[in-house]
């Protein structure tokens, strides 16, 4: 109720375009074999499409920017 009035809150789960994730994808693999510069390549890519891509512990992470 809270939400639906002031709109604050991110409730809905946003759909990653198929482009983006297959760029995740690329990415993966180029750090897999240790590729930096392709890794850095791809993700100023998704940059450009407006996502933000972060590494974790538990694998990459990405977000609308």
């Amino acid at each position: 109720i809270f939400d639906s009035i002031l709109n604050v809150l991110n409730l809905k789960e946003e759909k990653i375009p198929v482009e983006v994730k297959k760029l995740l994808n690329e990415r993966e693999k180029a750090r897999e074999n240790k590729d930096w510069q392709k890794d850095d390549e791809i993700r100023n890519t998704i940059r450009k499409l407006g996502y933000l891509v972060e590494d974790s512990d538990t694998g990459q992470k990405i977000k609308r920017i």
